[in-house]
């Protein structure tokens, strides 16, 4: 299956914002370069790219969860009080 990221390129650009600014090009991640996601590749990426908050939060409230606290996403991040999803991570 063509990767969902990439369009098949194998490639990404990535922005960097911050004290150093630009782009670059990079082996996609989620494919590993190779243009084709696995199945199992597919799944991840389904999974990471439904977690995320898209109901715009509309109270503006989040809950904090600190490393290991929350059972699919082990990293410390933010969860929107309306829809339950991923606002920050970090």
């Amino acid at each position: 299956m063509r990767c969902k990221v990439c369009k098949g390129t194998g490639k990404q650009t990535i922005e960097v914002c911050g004290a150093e600014t630009g782009k670059f090009e990079m082996d996609c991640f989620w494919c590993e370069g190779t243009g084709e996601m696995t199945p199992r590749q597919k799944r991840t990426w389904d999974f990471a790219r439904n977690s995320w908050c898209r109901c715009g939060n509309p109270s503006g409230e989040s809950k904090f969860y600190d490393d290991g606290k929350h059972p699919t996403t082990k990293t410390h991040h933010y969860r929107c009080v309306d829809c339950g999803k991923i606002t920050q991570i970090g």
